[in-house]
């Protein structure tokens, strides 16, 4: 799985001085860069016809064309730049390949160790680099040359038989002479290319010898170089306890001095060759120390207002350190093809740096491991007893190792100095390949003992120089930090939103990308210290390239991570620039609202489908065959897909009409909400309840939509008001318009007004509106609305009635009518007469006359009082009717 750290490759934006561009390597003692060549005019070749005479009219017109491009190739013919360049140099070129064959250093490399096979396949590497440029450009001249020679050729049997031909006809005119002139000067062109073509392909066979000798040591080394990694794995001394010499059949080694001499050479060689390069390092390096001097004031007033910066700050503090630690950090972009010699001063001159920055970042309890790191790597390059090859060498070997491995244990053990220190994912992988290195150096101690002389010493400078290699990246890191922290929160910086607002997430980002570099050069490197850089790498390559056939398809495993990371490039690269545009360019322009995410949306997925473009080009599928797919799309799309691309051509109109954008607030069938998302397909509304809701484009093009914010976010608020009977209707409209002019939510134009909208049942109805520029809140504003007019109104003694409703009761017994007036009957002495119960309620029994029984009005109120006639009347508002 691809991890997170790998978000974006911006760490060279931000690191360290930038180097001078290395010049090619060259070996040639005081031989400086080739000067740049020179444009050339190629001749044009078309798909020419047969030669033939040209028409007698045209003749004076052809004439001058042909004459120009004649002049074009008498240009060609004159030794060009690249010619110039290489001529005076290839025989000291010559010259310095027969000496490195001749030197027994270099030319029999079955004598060398590993050390000196390396450098002596880079030597031989850089010629062979010098001679293959070379090859280039004489090999691109020489094409040219025969192109224009067959140009040549082909205007010299034109003008021939167009000579011919007005020669047998005898027109005059002087056109016969016009033509056997412009044929002359082409066969003098022509003469002049084919002597300068030999040149050219003379010094090409030298080359190509030369080029032949060159590939042929590197041929030899590499054999020996594989047979010299295989060696290790027998011994070559005998044990301890039978001796310390060493065994019969052992190669002799060459000696110390014969080594430093031969490194000494090989570095002399390329200083000289690379002495502009280094010029510019240098020069660049004291501007640094420079500046970190300079800015030193100003970056310790920043730590001191903000604790988070303090520790990555800190490098500040020992200037001349850090800037000499940010000019390493371009030394593999500088100097490529560095020799061992070359690398050793450079790693010595960067123990400075590491013993001198390094103790302000770690932990205080692995200080001590970064001075014994330190220590270790100085005393193994200075008195190189890891390779010499003596029993000395052999004896000190092993207590190095021995004491190594017990340091590592000690520092990394559990409960140990390191275990309290608490660095993130890639310090507890350091400490598991401490504790691996541990190991290393205790087997490395072992094989010393029974004669695997050779291999322990490989082991114990492969683990030693592991681990300066991670003191290395581990101060990479800290000073790529203590650097982006500086400009990042620089007040010039802090001009910029990313700067200002994000500055914290974009600094975690570079030490994300620096962490996950570092541990890239580390892996490299120590499988180079190990000597297995090259067959590891091979066989990763051979396992990424080896490809399965399924019918007509072949995919590797190498096309599937190329096809994954041209992905998450892609993704990461459009966040990227939606970042980027949404906080430092769209807060800085005005644009109409939805404009901004309608421009996301359109770049998000047009990187994406160039990302995915590049990604089926980079898994080596042939991009004519989608020819294929895309007819088997079309038919999905007649039969199963009409939805699919109905929605998503909805989401292009969408994004370019805008009928609804983000951040609207909407009604779509029975769904109100706001907008919160517009995608291609679909979009994303989220209701006032809190739900979301997925809602199809072609709905939002096709269905009727309400939108409430289209043109603007003001809303009107309807709010009914109804007052009792009797009262002034202009004093509640003066007092309902001045409490909406008094709210703060509410706008002045247009202006809140009252309306008188009729007679109501049981009240004189009144609306007031108004309009509020806070659509979000306008609930709340009308809520403080409704409260301002109760209020008002109650101070006024305005009464704010109830529904009322009027009763008729057309027959009620005189029992009940007593209890409606909430008077008691007398209780007779005797039995009720027979008739009582028949003629009571027939008494006054008419409908609606008010007689008799009588009418009550029921409503909200209390019941009235009895009304003469047995009329019982009730009224909220003390009114009533018989």
């Amino acid at each position: 799985m691809l991890i997170r750290s790998s978000r974006l490759a911006i760490l060279a934006l931000l690191v360290g001085l930038p180097a001078a561009s290395p010049s090619l390597a060259q070996v040639l003692p005081g031989v400086g860069q080739p000067p740049p060549a020179q444009e050339q005019p190629t001749a044009e070749q078309p798909a020419r016809p047969d030669p033939m005479a040209i028409d007698p009219a045209r003749v004076p017109e052809r004439a001058e064309q042909s004459r120009a491009t004649q002049r074009k190739a008498l240009q060609i013919a004159e030794p060009l730049a690249k010619e110039l360049a290489i001529s005076p140099k290839l025989p000291e070129a010559v010259e310095r390949i027969a000496a490195m064959s001749a030197d027994p250093a270099l030319g029999d490399p079955v004598g060398m160790d590993f050390r000196s096979l390396e450098g002596a396949s880079q030597q031989w590497a850089i010629m062979h680099t010098t001679l293959n440029e070379w090859q280039t450009r004489l090999t691109s001249r020489s094409q040219s040359l025969a192109d224009w020679r067959k140009t040549a050729s082909w205007e010299i049997n034109t003008w021939e038989l167009t000579a011919r031909e007005l020669s047998k006809s005898g027109i005059g005119g002087g056109l016969v002479d016009t033509a056997r002139g412009v044929l002359e000067a082409w066969r003098d062109a022509d003469n002049r290319l084919k002597s300068r073509q030999g040149e050219v392909l003379a010094v090409q066979g030298q080359l190509n010898a030369q080029v032949e000798i060159v590939e042929e040591m590197l041929d030899r080394i590499a054999r020996v170089r594989a047979e010299t990694r295989l060696g290790v794995l027998q011994p070559n001394y005998q044990p301890l306890w039978q001796g310390t010499g060493p065994l019969s059949r052992q190669r002799a080694l060459p000696s110390i001095s014969d080594r430093a001499s031969r490194d000494m050479d090989l570095a002399r060689d390329y200083v000289r060759a690379q002495q502009t390069s280094i010029f510019v390092h240098a020069v660049l390096t004291l501007l640094g120390i420079a500046v970190f001097v300079s800015a030193r004031k100003r970056v310790q007033s920043l730590a001191e207002r903000r604790e988070d910066l303090v520790r990555p700050l800190s490098i500040f503090r020992r200037p001349f350190a850090a800037a000499i630690a940010l000019s390493l950090m371009a030394f593999p972009w500088a100097y490529p093809d560095a020799p061992p010699s070359f690398r050793e001063v450079v790693a010595i001159v960067a123990l400075i740096p590491v013993v001198v920055l390094l103790p302000l970042i770690v932990a205080p309890s692995m200080r001590k491991a970064v001075y014994a790191v330190a220590g270790l790597s100085l005393l193994v390059r200075f008195t190189d007893v890891v390779s010499s090859g003596t029993t000395a060498g052999r004896l000190v070997l092993l207590v190095y190792a021995i004491g190594a491995g017990a340091a590592a244990w000690w520092f990394f053990r559990p409960g140990g100095p390191a275990s309290s220190v608490d660095g993130g994912r890639y310090w507890r992988a350091a400490r598991v390949m401490a504790r691996l290195a541990a190991f290393v150096f205790f087997v490395s101690a072992a094989l010393n003992i029974i004669g695997f002389v050779s291999l322990a010493d490989l082991l114990a400078e492969g683990a030693l120089l592991s681990a300066f290699l991670g003191l290395l990246m581990l101060l990479s890191v800290s000073v790529t930090e203590g650097v982006s922290a500086a400009v990042l929160f620089s007040p010039v910086m802090q001009v910029s939103n990313m700067a200002r607002w994000n500055g914290q997430i974009i600094l975690n980002w570079i030490v994300r990308v620096a962490s996950l570099g570092a541990a890239i050069i580390w892996s490299l490197g120590t499988l180079r210290y190990f000597r297995i850089q090259e067959p590891v790498l091979e066989g990763l390559w051979g396992v990424l390239t080896a490809s399965a056939t399924i019918g007509s398809v072949s995919i590797s495993l190498g096309d599937i991570i190329g096809f994954g990371l041209a992905i998450f490039a892609g993704l990461y690269v459009s966040r990227f620039l939606r970042f980027v545009l949404s906080v430092e360019v769209f807060p800085r322009v005005t644009l109409p609202r939805g404009v901004p995410a309608t421009i996301v949306m359109l770049l998000n997925y047009t990187v994406l489908g160039l990302a995915f473009v590049l990604a089926v080009a980079a898994a080596g599928i042939d991009l004519t065959k989608f020819a294929l797919i895309a007819g088997a799309l079309s038919v999905g799309i007649g039969f199963g897909l009409q939805n699919v691309v109905n929605n998503f051509v909805s989401g292009l109109i969408l994004a370019f009409e805008r009928p609804v954008q983000a951040g609207d607030a909407v009604q779509v069938g029975d769904v109100w909400g706001e907008v919160r998302r517009i995608g291609v397909r679909s979009s994303t509304v989220r209701t006032w309840s809190g739900a979301e809701v997925i809602v199809p484009n072609a709905d939002l093009i096709s269905n009727q939509v309400t939108n409430w914010t289209l043109s603007d976010r003001q809303r009107r608020m309807e709010i009914p008001i109804g007052v009792a009977y009797g009262t002034d209707p202009h004093r509640v409209i003066e007092l309902a318009t001045l409490c909406a002019t008094n709210h703060t939510q509410v706008l002045s134009s247009p202006a809140p007004r009252t309306i008188f909208t009729g007679f109501g049942e049981s009240s004189l109805d009144f609306e007031l509106r108004a309009w509020t520029a806070e659509f979000d809140n306008y609930l709340a504003t009308k809520s403080d609305l409704l409260l301002a007019v109760h209020d008002a109104l109650y101070a006024a003694g305005i009464e704010i009635p109830f529904p009322q409703r009027d009763l008729h009761l057309r027959t009620v017994d005189g029992q009940a009518a007593m209890g409606l007036t909430g008077r008691v009957p007398p209780q007779p002495s005797g039995p009720p007469p027979e008739d009582v119960a028949e003629s009571g309620p027939e008494a006054g029994s008419e409908a609606g006359s008010g007689s008799g029984a009588g009418g009550a009005t029921e409503g909200s109120g209390e019941a009235g009082a009895s009304a003469p006639g047995g009329e019982t009347t009730g009224d909220g508002a003390g009114r009533g009717s018989g």
